[in-house]
């Protein structure tokens, strides 16, 4: 997705955020309540417009209703905007468990000797729980993997309600001092 794409889908997410925001401290119950409505049939709408999107992509790769085996539909699932989309609307191809696992993988590669660990996924809840271990040698601190790590998921899996990430104490470091 371009830059400006990602811009824009940024802006209007902050935007949805705030608004939604405002629209729980609004004094009229009837008049939060008909809001609310108005923005769940909006979404409903979106909704099924994406489903429709998701049935012709498949039917136009030969596929039978929504088969996740076509690329076009895999393509979409792995972009970060349209993919979070898909799994709001109950359309993503990948289980809860399957999306969660790839979204920590994708934070946490190993490469600089971190690691994490899906724990639990219990998607009843609405929980996701992972051990994260940042190695002393990553380039990135703890505290900026954790918070990709949980953008990750929140694109990944909307529908959770509950992301634990669970850091082990950092050791304090010994110094040995030497006798004379």
């Amino acid at each position: 997705m371009s830059d400006v794409l990602d811009e824009r889908a940024a802006e209007a997410a902050g935007r949805v955020d705030r608004l939604l925001g405002r629209l729980g401290d609004l004094a009229d119950p009837e008049a939060r309540s008909l809001a609310e409505d108005l923005v769940r049939a909006v979404s409903d709408l979106y909704g099924a417009g994406l489903a429709r999107v998701v049935q012709l992509t498949a039917r136009s790769a030969g596929l039978p209703g929504d088969h996740p085996a076509c690329g076009c539909l895999e393509a979409l699932t792995e972009d970060e905007l349209v993919g979070g989309l898909l799994a709001l609307h109950d359309l993503h191809p990948s289980d809860l468990r399957a999306r969660v696992e790839r979204a920590v993988a994708g934070v946490v590669d190993g490469r600089d000797g971190s690691d994490a660990t899906v724990l639990e996924v219990d998607g009843s809840r609405g929980r996701v729980r992972v051990r994260l271990l940042v190695a002393a040698t990553a380039l990135t601190g703890p505290d900026q993997v954790e918070r990709r790590l949980r953008r990750a998921l929140a694109s990944a899996a909307p529908e959770l309600e509950e992301v634990v990430v669970e850091r082990p104490p950092v050791p304090t470091p010994v110094r040995l001092l030497a006798r004379r």
